[in-house]
Order: structure tokens, then sequence, then C-alpha cells
């Protein structure tokens, strides 16, 4: 288990080697170059999703009224960024994601929060929570095909934003959210590693989980 977090690890922290250079270049030009022009006007618009995370996620809809995403950090710019991530995750969804202010401990023993964008991604965090990568540029790519200023929305996004949930029963929305990530990050994970080497360190029930969830270290 300790070889399969390292080699989720190693993965993670090279995608967001990635994502800040992306992030330096985006400032450095003032453009905002983004690689997918894929407007993704519902989630079942993205390709490759797992049959059963889709299935999941739309019953968790069906039998939900809203989800409550959490802000921690009482900044206007942190609240800017909640606002602007839920009005893209209830378009996204077709459900009402709804921003409130509250406790972090609401989130982590209480069980009142669905998700939140305010964790950094630590290995304590990684064990502790399920997390995407960062989901800033799937948010200023896609809503900047819908016609909001990119330049803008990368000013606001001066920080990671990695989704993230302590209940595993909202998971499958998770994994739909890192899949858009990687099509519009054009990332491949099997490619930041040498595969034959990874399948060598993993077990049979570390490749189970690596093929039905697709996701780092979940």
């Amino acid at each position: 288990m300790k070889k399969l977090l390292s080699i989720f690890t190693i993965i993670f922290l090279i995608s967001c080697v990635r994502n800040t250079e992306q992030s330096e270049a985006l400032n450095a030009d003032n453009t905002s170059e983004i690689h997918s022009q894929q407007l993704f006007t519902n989630y079942l618009d993205i390709p490759d999703i797992f049959y059963m995370h889709l299935d999941a996620t739309t019953e968790l809809i069906n039998k939900s009224s809203y989800f409550v995403y959490g802000i921690f950090i009482n900044f206007e710019q942190d609240k800017e960024i909640a606002l602007i991530i839920c009005h893209y995750l209830t378009y996204l969804f077709g459900i009402e994601f709804k921003p409130e202010l509250l406790d972090r401990n609401d989130f982590i023993y209480n069980g009142n929060i669905d998700f939140s964008g305010d964790l950094n991604w630590t290995l304590e965090n990684s064990r502790n929570y399920f997390m995407t990568l960062p989901m800033n540029y799937l948010v200023i790519n896609q809503l900047g095909l819908m016609g909001m200023d990119e330049e803008r929305l990368t000013e606001i996004f001066d920080r990671p934003v990695f989704l993230s949930t302590p209940n595993p029963e909202l998971v499958p929305i998770l994994d739909i959210i890192q899949r858009a990530i990687e099509i519009v990050e054009n990332i491949d994970v099997y490619e930041l590693i040498d595969p034959s080497r990874a399948l060598e360190l993993l077990s049979d029930e570390a490749k189970e989980r690596l093929l039905e969830h697709g996701n780092l270290g979940w």
C-alpha cells in the first residue's frame, strides 16, 4: 500500500508541476491558452467516464435537493472562487451547489458539508479525503468557452483549488470532475510513469482499484 501511495504521489506531484508551469506561462504571456475547445454542457457529455460512476452520480442527483460547498477561508477572493466554482458545478450537474461559509470542523467532523475547495493537497489530506487534481483550468476553460473573461478568471484563481469530499458516496462526482480535468489539461496519468514498472509494483487489489477508479490516490 505504501508503494501504491508513493506511485500516486509521484504522479500527482508531476501533474502539479505541469499545472504550475502552465500557470506561470499564462501569467507571463497575459493570455489564456487553454488546451480543450470542447464545452461540456452536461456531465453526460464528458467522454470515457465509467458507466457505474455516471449511474451513481445520476442517482445522487435524483435523491438530493442540493449540495453544500463549504467555504472555510474568510477572504473575499476565496468567496469569489467558491461562487464561480458553484456556478460551474451547478451548470454541469444540473443541481444546485450552495456555497456556505462554515467552520472547517463541519467538513472534517460533522459531515455538514458535501464538498469544498479550501483544503490544500497534503499527504495527510490525501489519506483522509477524496481529492481531485487542481480544477482551476477546467473552470477557466469551460467558463471561457461560455464567454466569460479568461484573463480575469485566471487572476481570481490565484491558488490551486482541489475539489474534495470526506464522503465516499460522493466520489463518483469527483471521478467525473477528475476526468474533465484530465481532458482539459491534456493529462494522461499513465504516461507520467513507466506503466510496466508501475504494474510491477502494484498488488492485485491495487490494480483493481486503479482500473475501477482511474484516479490519483483513491
